[in-house]
């Protein structure tokens, strides 16, 4: 029987989905890949994921990127306003609470940077989960599988009463590695089917 179930954060509980953010911004692209290369899909969005750099770093180096590319306007304005798409979920929030009502323990596991992190904070989405992991905060980030064994270890979870979703594919895969049922997120619709055929009934 499932008693745990655990949620990635952007793409599920939040929007995160930088190259739809920029083809509404910008209907160039060009210009939108150069944006998504240089800060979304770098390398040093990853290590703002791990930990080891700050957000003022990434910018600047960020900043310097947009010069070199002949992006440099472009890059300040993604810069100040790419937050903006970080809207919550409501859909999402609906059924965490519902689940919360059912008595599932509810947890999180999220690759993320602390400078996301401390920009949600404000979000009352935080008080439905039991407990959680942030990659910035323990220097490891999904599909790695040790993140999803800190987790399980962290909260004394049982792998087999416990059910993982991540609307990345691979992230919700490496879940079996750690003995935990993983669940590609696509949409509230469809992962309640997915709940159910394990044997939870929404």
């Amino acid at each position: 029987m499932y008693d745990n179930l655990v949620f990635d954060l952007g793409g599920v509980v939040i929007d995160y989905s930088p190259k739809d953010w920029l083809v509404d911004k910008f209907y160039h692209e060009a210009t939108e890949n150069k944006i998504y290369n240089a800060v979304f899909g770098s390398e040093e969005w990853v290590l703002l994921d791990e930990g080891k750099i700050s957000w003022g770093e990434a910018q600047e180096i960020f900043l310097r990127r947009g010069k070199e590319k002949g992006i440099a306007f472009e890059m300040r304005a993604v810069l100040d306003e790419w937050t903006d798409m970080l809207t919550t979920r409501t859909a999402t929030v609906t059924l965490l609470r519902l689940l919360k009502k059912k008595g599932f323990a509810l947890y999180y596991l999220s690759n993320m940077s602390q400078y996301v992190y401390d920009f949600l904070q404000p979000r009352d989405f935080w008080e439905l989960f039991d407990g959680g992991l942030i990659s910035y905060d323990v220097g490891i980030v999904k599909p790695e599988l040790d993140i999803y064994k800190r987790l399980l270890k962290e909260y004394s979870l049982v792998p087999q009463d416990t059910i993982f979703t991540d609307d990345d594919k691979d992230n919700a895969a490496a879940a079996f590695k750690a003995g935990v049922t993983g669940i590609q997120f696509k949409n509230v619709k469809s992962f309640c089917k997915m709940l159910v055929t394990y044997g939870i009934d929404i």
